[in-house]
């Protein structure tokens, strides 16, 4: 609270004023002093009501003129000091603004009540600042009794205001160590604590003047420190468990924060790339597609537009790679991380080389093994010398692969249908059956139901139960 509000306004006397006119202004405005001027306005000094009671006192009359009490050098204070600062011996005094113009008188009635208003609500704020702590706060005089409770203290340790406050501190907290601070004057700190919950207490001593007044227990409730503890373990442990499978991955994998800066990466992509984390750890991918480790970048790409993107990326010009970028979005919705996996292209096709040729391996090896059974076969099934008929065996062989109708020609038992089979054996219907039908000994009338089968009494002289045909 400032001097500006208890200021009483208060008009200037002049030195004829009588002095129970003087003491009848002060009265009406709760005054223990008036201001003074002279004809001119200019300040003489000012009287107080004690002076003037005291001037009654020893003969002067009601209507003698206040010249003679006037103190040419009263108490000044200013109007924005505050009231703490100014002590009781100067009050009353006059009141001047800022630029120094008289503003009233302050009185002590009114600097009594602005300091108990001070009071109150420093205690009232001191209260407030206690018992928002979140911890509990206990204080006792030099005696041992209890002044001050805040609200954790009385959760914490089980208090009833009513029945606490003023009694003393080991009928409430048998196992305190309060006195023993007292007794010693010196603090202890880090004492466990067993209440409703465990918790630890900082005892201090109050001191005053250099004597001991009293002590304050500070009490902290560390269940949820250690339940925060545990929580903070399993964070570890996860985050342990987290960066062992990034590192243990045989894929490069690549991680940067929402803006592009790196913050980690693991042991195989520096295989694959020949970086080292300690070059880029904390730059920008910026920065690096700049100074060349990159000719462009996958994660610039994925801040871009916000999805997975696979890219073929080139490192410091020489080393050809395959990245995919993916997002990681917060809670808020927001870009959080972005996870970028690598691949060397260069295994890969190395892999896809070595793949061919095992694939032309094996079709060299499945050649060979066809023509090594065809020869079976014509050895086994098939007898013959002359050139041309081996001409013949080896077309039929080629044209197994081939997906067309084949017609075999020759004269009746010069082995039609050996060739045949040959092609059948050697071409892609080998898992399929070998039908041979002699279409020259089936009647015309009977050739579709020999070949499709029929139904019992599609036709006279058809059997009851019907049958199926070749086909």
């Amino acid at each position: 609270m400032n001097v500006a509000d208890i200021v009483i306004p208060i008009g200037p006397l002049s030195p004829d004023t009588t002095i129970g006119a003087a003491l009848s202004l002060m009265h009406s405005k709760g005054a223990d002093m008036a201001p003074v001027t002279d004809s001119s306005g200019r300040l003489m000094g000012a009287v107080t009501r004690k002076d003037l009671f005291s001037a009654l006192c020893v003969g002067a009359f009601m209507t003698t003129t206040v010249a003679a009490r006037i103190t040419k050098d009263p108490h000044r204070v200013s109007a924005g000091d505050e009231l703490f600062g100014i002590p009781a011996s100067s009050v009353p005094a006059l009141v001047f603004d800022i630029d120094g113009t008289l503003a009233g008188v302050m009185s002590l009635e009114g600097y009594s009540t602005g300091l108990r208003e001070c009071l109150t609500e420093f205690r009232d704020q001191v209260s407030s600042i206690m018992n928002s702590a979140e911890s509990g706060i206990l204080a006792v005089d030099v005696n041992g009794f209890i002044i001050m409770a805040n609200r954790m203290a009385e959760d914490l340790l089980g208090l009833e205001k009513t029945n606490y406050m003023g009694r003393h501190i080991l009928d409430i907290v048998p196992n305190t160590r309060l006195l023993d601070i007292i007794k010693s004057g010196k603090t202890l700190t880090g004492q466990k604590f067993e209440g409703k919950v465990p918790f630890l207490v900082n005892y201090a001593p109050v001191i005053r003047d250099g004597k001991v007044t009293g002590a304050v227990g500070i009490f902290h409730n560390i269940s949820n420190v250690e339940n925060i503890s545990e929580e903070l373990g399993v964070v570890k442990g996860l985050n342990r468990e987290l960066e062992a499978i990034i590192h243990s991955s045989y894929d490069g994998i690549w991680i940067t924060d929402g803006d592009g800066r790196v913050l980690d990466i693991n042991e195989a992509y520096e295989r694959i790339t020949g970086i080292r984390a300690k070059e880029v750890i904390g730059r920008t991918m910026h920065e690096l597609v700049e100074e060349g480790y990159f000719d462009q970048s996958v994660t610039v790409l994925v801040m871009k537009e916000l999805r997975s993107i696979t890219i073929n990326q080139t490192v410091k010009g020489k080393k050809q790679i395959l990245v995919t970028g993916n997002p990681i979005f917060g809670p808020d919705g927001r870009l959080f991380r972005v996870v970028t996996n690598v691949r060397d292209i260069t295994e890969l096709v190395n892999l896809q080389e070595q793949l061919t040729h095992e694939k032309e391996q094996a079709l060299k090896y499945k050649t060979e093994l066809t023509h090594l059974r065809s020869l079976q076969i014509s050895n086994s099934e098939m007898v013959f010398r002359s050139k041309q008929m081996t001409q013949v065996v080896e077309l039929a062989r080629k044209m197994a692969d081939v997906d067309s109708t084949l017609l075999i020609t020759g004269e009746s038992g010069t082995g039609k249908e050996l060739v045949a089979k040959i092609v059948h054996r050697q071409g892609k219907g080998d898992g399929s059956p070998f039908i041979s039908i002699n279409c020259a000994a089936i009647p015309e009338q009977l050739l579709e139901s020999e070949l499709f089968g029929y139904e019992g009494g599609a036709f006279t002289g058809a059997k009851k139960e019907g049958k199926p045909g070749l086909f």
